[in-house]
């Protein structure tokens, strides 16, 4: 391309004519500078600036330190992200630009000696994130969203390119020759490769989830339809969730408590759950079962102490990526149809607060059943996870697999890196005692 391309369009009012740019020439598209030549150096002379401005202001206009650190926050930090998920970016220029702002917080700190502060520890102490932490964290979160990804060009392509860099046919046992790599090139920007490098490092594990045992609820559904198949008015359930306060169980019990209009009990039970300590897994899990279980004809009315699971089941349609980020996915992809299908409404009900209301009474009998399973499930091994209906491939951490949002449990394992790598009082003893009272 150049001044003798013969190729050209009329413009709109055929005044003048439109000449191809070189595929050097940057533009800008959906907030991110690229070129068909896939050279990154405008995108990354814009986030170079960025930071820059952002040091400047900070300096010039005397920024308090706390809220300079809302300002990397929530002003920064989102505007890079964009670039820091898709441009080429190397771990020495995320050292640099992080090494920059520790330097701008110290300067309007009044700490000295701000360029001899051990990076991760400032960071770790003063709660802000590490750019290649980050970086890491949002690429992995991306990359685990498009290999789930069922209708999307992106998703379809990210799979192939995985499955070629594994050298299978297939997700499954691509991910099933994933647990034997050991070493993945340093040589290349294929970006699939140093995400999952990240992984390694971290001791986290991508693993196909049909591999696993699946949970059997197929009993306790049958009993459930059983009984409110024979009512001939409308039913009352209570729903509640127990995990031990300690949290050494792997297990929490559900507990589900089901009555008639005028609040005659007609079933109670429930079920140990695999949950990790997350007792909202608990109280998912046992919502999910009773609206697997209720008939289509019968108008459920549900009584629940957990506002996050009110807020989990009422949420509506989701987008794919929020699907596969959601906490309790496998438990809300279990019951999604019927949350949309059935005649059901959830209602809040406070916990613990007495039995003189047929309410308290509900939520009562609902909680003292799922106290009766945890403690089944304590003396007990580690019961299956729901796997039937959880997304292909999931994280896993020393043999428990991530049932939440994967961003949140990778930036919660950034920190725990920042601890590894970070020594707070190396190279300034007085340095951490100074960043926790400024910050």
């Amino acid at each position: 391309m150049g001044p003798n391309d013969g190729r050209w369009l009329f413009s709109v009012d055929g005044s003048e004519i439109i000449q191809p740019s070189p595929s050097s020439q940057a533009f800008r598209y959906l907030g991110l500078w690229i070129c068909m030549d896939l050279n990154w150096s405008k995108q990354i002379h814009v986030m170079n600036k960025c930071i820059a401005d952002w040091k400047w202001k900070a300096i010039t206009n005397k920024v308090d330190p706390a809220q300079l650190r809302a300002s990397y926050v929530e002003f920064l930090l989102p505007r890079l992200e964009i670039g820091l998920l898709h441009a080429h970016i190397t771990e020495q220029m995320c050292n640099a630009w992080t090494s920059s702002i520790i330097y701008t917080f110290c300067k309007r700190g009044g700490l000295p000696n701000g360029n001899s502060l051990n990076r991760m520890a400032f960071c770790l102490l003063g709660d802000i994130p590490d750019l290649w932490l980050h970086l890491n964290t949002i690429r992995v979160t991306e990359l685990l969203c498009l290999l789930n990804s069922k209708n999307s060009d992106a998703g379809l392509s990210t799979v192939a390119r995985f499955c070629t860099t594994m050298g299978c046919p297939d997700l499954p046992s691509a991910a099933k020759r994933l647990q034997d790599r050991r070493k993945f090139s340093r040589n290349t920007n294929y970006r699939i490769c140093s995400s999952l490098r990240y992984l390694q490092l971290l001791g986290i594990k991508m693993i196909s989830a049909p591999s696993q045992p699946d949970l059997l609820t197929s009993e306790i559904i049958k009993e459930i339809h059983s009984s409110l198949s024979e009512l001939k008015s409308n039913a009352i359930v209570y729903t509640d969730g127990s995990t031990s306060p300690q949290g050494k169980s792997p297990n929490s019990g559900s507990g589900i408590f089901i009555t008639d209009e005028q609040h005659v009990p007609l079933w109670s039970g429930g079920f140990t759950v695999r949950t990790d300590g997350n007792n909202f897994i608990a109280e998912l899990a046992a919502a999910a079962v009773v609206l697997k279980a209720c008939p289509n004809d019968i108008h459920l009315k549900m009584r629940i102490d957990s506002m996050a699971t009110i807020g989990a089941l009422l949420k509506g349609p989701l987008s794919e990526r929020k699907r596969i980020r959601a906490p309790g996915r496998a438990w809300l992809n279990f019951c999604r149809r019927e949350i949309a299908e059935k005649q059901v409404s959830v209602e809040h009900v406070s916990s613990h607060t007495g039995s003189a209301t047929p309410e308290q009474k509900g939520n009562d009998a609902a909680d003292k059943m799922a106290n009766k399973y945890r403690l089944q499930g304590e003396s007990t091994g580690p019961v299956p996870y729901l796997i039937s209906t959880e997304e292909p491939l999931i994280l896993e951490f020393k043999g428990s697999n991530v049932q939440g949002d994967p961003r949140t449990f990778l930036k919660k394992m950034a920190k725990q890196e920042w601890r590894t790598l970070g020594d707070p009082n190396r190279n300034n003893p007085n340095g951490s005692r100074n960043i926790q009272r400024k910050f």
